[in-house]
């Protein structure tokens, strides 16, 4: 058997760890509060920074946003300027093109055939109204010249200049028996074609509308698709036309 003592200095052992345990666990309760006091502190300080932070940035993109749209307008309002001064640079360049044609396909040599010499263009030019039974004599053209460098093309665009504007008029009603002469065909080697003296814009949008003719031909075979006077038209209805400010921007 145990003896008095013994027993005692067990009870008290027990007593004293119990009395450890808890203390620890008190103890690591209170090391856990600490620690998510500290982690909610920690938290709420990144937050504070991270708000902070998204502040400035969503000020910073209202304020380039506001500035966008600011430059947009500018951009906008600089457009309609350029354009509104295309247009008068155009009118202006119609006028002076008034009186003019351009005729393609005129070769530059000497040419002859029977008796004939056409040894100069504005020989060629009359050869090409006679032809086409059109009452023009060299005399009614005031000024005609080659366009482009002499040897960058075979047969240089051949731009002629008329006293009168209705002179060109006429050669335009007939530019169809022109195209289509044998007679001036089999002199000159090929067929001749008569265009109105346009800006670079108006050509650059005439090309356009031809390009898109095509397109509209491959996709409705048969129909009744064509250029006239600076419009596409298809089955009667105009699709498309020469806008300017399509060139610029």
């Amino acid at each position: 058997m145990s003896s008095p003592s013994s027993q005692a200095v067990g009870r008290g052992k027990s007593k004293n760890t119990s009395f450890n345990k808890d203390q620890f666990l008190n103890e690591f309760k209170e090391l856990i509060l600490a620690s998510e006091e500290r982690m909610k502190s920690w938290y709420e300080n990144k937050m504070d920074v991270f708000h902070e932070r998204l502040t400035k940035v969503e000020s910073t993109a209202n304020s380039l946003l506001c500035e966008r749209v600011e430059i947009s307008d500018e951009i906008t309002k600089i457009k309609k300027i350029v354009v509104q001064q295309q247009l008068r640079i155009e009118e202006h360049e119609e006028k002076l093109r008034a009186s003019n044609l351009i005729l393609h396909n005129i070769p530059e040599g000497v040419i002859r055939f029977g008796k004939h010499v056409l040894d100069t263009d504005y020989k060629k030019v009359e050869f090409v109204c006679e032809a086409a039974n059109i009452d023009i004599n060299t005399c009614d053209i005031s000024f005609l010249r080659r366009l482009g460098k002499r040897g960058e093309r075979e047969k240089r665009p051949l731009k002629l200049t008329f006293k009168e504007r209705n002179y060109k008029f006429k050669v335009l009603n007939k530019r169809k028996d022109i195209t289509q002469s044998q007679d001036i065909r089999s002199v000159l080697g090929q067929r001749v074609f008569v265009n109105n003296d346009n800006s670079f814009l108006v050509r650059k949008e005439q090309y356009r509308l031809r390009q898109e003719m095509k397109r509209l031909r491959t996709l409705y075979p048969g129909e009744p698709i064509f250029l006239r006077s600076g419009s596409l038209y298809h089955n009667e209805s105009i699709v498309d036309k020469i806008n300017i400010e399509n060139s610029l921007f």
